[in-house]
């Protein structure tokens, strides 16, 4: 009688679990490098904004911390928003649902501001609700990257089909449309220098939404061509050329901006003149805490401080296409690509203004300027962005 031994088994070691290094985690929630980068530069652009405006403050009399208060206030709202925002539940499916509202909002304030509009320097781009100041065309930007963002979403097949009929008059015409529509109304104002940036980021889109490059060739001639109508058309602008081509013909009146912001610059040298000890902020130079804080920057940090914010901003932009890349859901990939490419070329064109590779734009360096609209508009779209990181692929990081 054969005998069966039964068969044993060795009961099976549970696996280990492996905890890694804490840069090597799965990237499934929010993304904390993003974060920290922004909250950084935001913090930046308070103590600069402070350095830059408390001597004018203290002439003008109304009090040495009197900008500082004011983005302070923008600032806690800013941060309040960015929180909610990056962590409401099912956010991009709200957004796309209220697209519609929101850029027939941003038509309609425009609108508001060509009729009731606050005139500052022979410019209407403010109006005044409930006693606050809000700039409608920062808002009108994010608006309208949702709206094409919503669009391109739901017809990918549309945007990238080679047929005429179908792709441009389906596809791009709409968002022609659509770009025509707000940049028209800010160029009113005017503010010619937002619907550039508008226009740029416009493009972008259109290419990750998946349109044919000879669609987006035609847009972008269409583009540089009316931009140079624009500023051929508009005595102001021609003046701007003059003064950029060389700002040392008119150094008392069209090149004055430019000459004492290059005086700033200059004077920084390598590690800077130390915080708070700017000459250029004694009235010499306008708009030191706002369209021109970069020069105030360099200048009382030196070539080190100013490579450090590009840095920064750079990082930030990075991080952006990353999500923008990564990201499941279409319409966030897009919303994200529009975030990122409008925060990086208005950046881009603040600091080549105060460097005079370009024209004079008026345009604000984002989280670094004094203004409480740009401010909280960026929070706001930086909590969206946030909460967009949230819903991408795994990766390692």
């Amino acid at each position: 009688m054969e005998t069966i031994r039964a068969k044993t088994h060795k009961p099976e070691k549970p696996k280990e679990k492996v905890t890694e290094f804490p840069t090597m985690l799965v990237q499934r929630r929010i993304d904390f490098q993003l974060l920290v980068a922004v909250l950084g530069l935001s913090l930046y652009g308070l103590i600069m904004i402070l350095s830059a405006s408390y001597y004018r403050n203290l002439i003008q009399e109304a009090g040495a911390f009197a900008t500082i208060k004011s983005q302070l206030v923008w600032y806690i709202l800013g941060i309040v928003c960015l929180v909610f925002l990056a962590n409401f539940k099912n956010l991009h499916k709200l957004i796309d649902k209220l697209t519609p509202l929101i850029f027939i909002s941003a038509l309609a304030l425009l609108i508001m501001v060509l009729l009731f509009g606050k005139t500052l320097n022979g410019a209407k781009r403010w109006i005044v609700i409930f006693g606050v100041s809000f700039q409608p065309s920062e808002f009108a930007k994010f608006a309208l990257i949702l709206a094409m963002s919503a669009f391109m979403a739901k017809r990918p097949k549309t945007m990238s089909d080679k047929n005429f009929i179908v792709g441009f008059l389906k596809g791009v015409l709409p968002m022609l449309v659509l770009i025509g529509a707000i940049c028209g109304l800010i160029f009113l104002q005017p503010n010619k220098s937002t619907a550039i940036i508008i226009g740029a980021t416009a493009v972008v889109l259109l290419i990750m939404g998946g349109i044919r490059m000879r669609f987006a060739s035609f847009y972008g001639v269409a583009r540089a061509g009316s931009a140079l109508f624009m500023i051929l058309k508009d005595q102001d602008s021609l003046s701007s050329l003059t003064s950029f081509k060389d700002p040392f013909l008119d150094p008392s009146g069209t090149g004055y901006q430019t000459i004492q912001s290059l005086y700033a610059i200059a004077s920084g040298g390598l590690f800077g003149t130390g915080l708070g000890m700017s000459k250029q902020k004694l009235l010499f130079l306008p708009y030191a805490d706002s369209d021109y804080i970069f020069s105030i920057i360099c200048e009382e940090t030196g070539f080190i401080g100013a490579m450090f914010l590009i840095t920064l901003y750079v990082f930030i932009f990075y991080r952006g296409i990353k999500i923008a890349l990564t990201c499941r859901n279409r319409f966030g990939s897009l919303l994200a690509a529009g975030i990122s490419f409008v925060f990086i070329i208005q950046a881009f064109i603040n600091i080549a203004v105060s460097v005079n590779l370009i024209p004079s734009t008026g345009q604000t360096l984002p989280f670094m300027s004094a203004g409480g609209t740009s401010l909280l508009i960026y929070m706001c779209a930086y909590g969206v962005l946030l909460n967009i990181s949230k819903d991408c692929e795994p990766t390692r990081v």
